[in-house]
């Protein structure tokens, strides 16, 4: 089973199961992968186990698959998982983090904070960007409903399943509809395969991203590529 779909069947009470299977394992590679089953629910007693893959060597080969375990190690120290992104696009960051951690310090926000390299002094906000703040309570009440209902595996299920047999049945319903309503899809797959072939942020947790990034572009090009040769065969330009 891939990593990333064995973190689906991870629940809140298993992390401490998952710290003494860590203890018995004797390989970095093995260590590795059981990390990145501690992406999404806090654990306690483990700070031993994080630390102690805070000191796994990094190569070439596993650096990424390796820093996104050493980041979730930092979360769980943290206590919180707000640091994540920011570590992940700042490697120089993360790495003085790992190495104060290691120094006995707790990974806090302040502490990325102070170890963070001065920024810029923003300008002051215009109304535009005054407006767009005014709405943030808003945006968040509507992100905790979306996290709440991902987090509902029943819940999702059923969501998910009315919203695409009602799209399915939408789509069919005519043929033109069905032409533009499913080129449009293929194109948002598209794009979305390709996003995840530019970024590491998608295809991070997994046990070979470099392989993942490879073929999400290469589908993602495909997919797209198909449509717009459709558009083109529809337009009059192919038999």
């Amino acid at each position: 089973m891939e990593i990333e779909a064995a973190r689906d069947w991870v629940r809140p009470e298993l992390p401490p199961e998952l710290l003494a299977a860590y203890r018995a394992l004797l390989s970095w590679d093995d260590k590795a992968g059981l990390m990145q089953l501690f992406m999404d629910h806090f654990t306690t007693g483990g700070e031993d186990v994080m630390r102690d893959f805070l000191a796994a060597p990094t190569n070439a080969m596993n650096d990424e698959y390796y820093t996104s375990g050493k980041i979730a190690a930092l979360c769980q120290l943290a206590g919180t998982f707000e640091i994540y992104e920011r570590l992940w696009y700042d490697r120089p960051l993360c790495a003085a983090v790992i190495r104060r951690t290691l120094a006995g310090e707790k990974p806090t926000p302040a502490l990325l904070d102070a170890l963070d390299k001065p920024k810029p002094v923003a300008s002051r906000p215009g109304p535009r960007a005054t407006r767009m703040r005014a709405g943030t309570p808003l945006v968040e009440a509507m992100a905790g409903f979306f996290r709440r209902l991902l987090d509902n595996e029943t819940a999702f299920i059923i969501v998910n399943t009315i919203f695409w047999i009602g799209l399915t049945a939408l789509l069919l319903s005519d043929p033109l509809r069905l032409t533009v309503g499913g080129s449009l899809l293929a194109l948002a797959l598209g794009g979305y395969l390709l996003s995840a072939g530019l970024s590491p942020r998608i295809t991070r947790g997994m046990a070979q991203p470099e392989a993942a990034r490879i073929l999400a572009a290469i589908f993602g090009l495909a997919a797209t590529m198909m449509v717009l040769m459709l558009i083109h065969v529809l337009s009059g330009g192919g038999p």
